[in-house]
């Protein structure tokens, strides 16, 4: 699988849903456990396995759907995200997150719709690293809203990109932080934010940490001997609320 991975094997979270957890290993298949004792419920090969397609993403679980995407454009593959039945593994759909070639056809009127604006015209950019010559990327999930913007309601991306080794809370009305915890290393994990007022992160010096999301004061801290990259997740059995994380940093780092 080496030769398939440009940047560190590694795999950022599971998913939990009814009796099930959901984990997609770095070879494409993705994968449904039996939550009482990890017996393997069904596994699903989900990239052509000649092509060089990897996963490092974690799954996703929407009413019965398993989603998952997958990596390899450093390759040259064509990126896509399928969408499986959690019991049984079958694959529901797919939806191509390119239109391909144009020659070829389209798989549905949405693909031929979106081929219709690659004209190659610039349109914008901003820049979130000026200067940039430290290798930081902006990779996390660019989320979409609507807030209210010096008196009007603004269609606004958001995303929280590497510019810094730290982690922060971030006000999109006032643009600012409203809270930073700094780190010592780069390569912290995933964020985790709570309805309770919880905000949860694994550090690449090797600890969980649990912050209060008013103001960021660091509440408790847990040694996981090791880095952590994925993001936490949390699940509620029988009355208690409970948070789990994946540590590692990946096979060439472990």
């Amino acid at each position: 699988m080496a030769r398939k991975v440009c940047c560190d094997g590694v795999n950022r979270g599971v998913a939990a849903w009814r009796d099930k957890i959901f984990v997609g290993p770095l070879d494409g298949r993705l994968i449904a456990l039996h939550a009482r004792d990890g017996r393997v419920a069904w596994s699903t090969m989900t990239v052509n396995p000649e092509e060089p397609y990897t996963i490092t993403g974690a799954p996703r679980v929407i009413r019965g759907k398993v989603i998952i995407g997958n990596g390899g454009a450093e390759y040259g593959v064509r990126g896509y995200v399928d969408a499986y039945d959690a019991e049984t593994g079958g694959r529901l759909w797919r939806f191509h997150t390119v239109p391909g070639n144009p020659a070829d056809g389209f798989e549905n009127s949405t693909m031929e719709r979106i081929a219709e604006t690659w004209n190659g015209e610039y349109v914008w950019h901003y820049q979130v690293v000026p200067a940039e010559t430290w290798d930081y990327t902006a990779t996390q999930h660019m989320i979409l809203a609507e807030i209210e913007w010096k008196g009007r309601l603004r269609k606004v991306l958001m995303q929280a990109n590497s510019s810094r080794v730290r982690l922060v809370a971030w006000d999109p009305r006032a643009q600012e932080a409203a809270w930073q915890a700094p780190y010592p290393l780069a390569w912290n994990g995933g964020v985790l934010a709570t309805a309770g007022g919880l905000v949860f992160q694994g550090s690449g010096d090797g600890a969980f940490h649990a912050y209060a999301s008013r103001d960021g004061e660091r509440l408790w801290s847990f040694s996981t001997q090791t880095g952590v990259i994925p993001a936490p997740i949390t699940y509620r059995a029988p009355g208690e609320q409970y948070v789990a994380i994946l540590a590692g940093w990946g096979a060439p780092l472990d």
